[in-house]
């Protein structure tokens, strides 16, 4: 009977450090929350490729014309290719940024 008596305080003296324990593990502190602010897009509003005006009366206006044309062309596929590296770029900033702050890794409080 003595055995049994002491085992019982011996498990209630093992439930203390382990309640002391868990209960220090909880804390009330608040947990700090990232607002993620949208990166403005800096890449040019409007793509403005424009056909040249061309007047045609002879052969040689028809040269000039389709020289100004495949310049005018040249000119709209560097915009449109600078445009969508500017887009890119963009899409990877944001992406870097937003595995800083995974908005999955906290959790909102009740």
């Amino acid at each position: 009977m003595k055995s049994l008596t002491n085992w019982k305080s011996i498990k209630s003296g093992l439930m203390l450090p382990c309640l002391l324990a868990l209960a220090s593990c909880s804390t009330n502190e608040s947990v700090r929350y990232h607002t993620l602010k949208p990166n403005p897009i800096i890449c040019p509003k409007r793509l403005e490729c424009q056909t040249p005006a061309t007047e045609i009366n002879t052969n040689g206006d028809l040269v000039k014309a389709l020289d100004k044309s495949l310049n005018t062309i040249e000119v709209c596929q560097v915009i449109i290719e600078s445009f969508e590296h500017c887009i890119e770029q963009y899409n990877k900033i944001n992406q870097a940024s937003n595995r800083l702050f995974n908005k999955d890794d906290y959790v909102r409080p009740n």
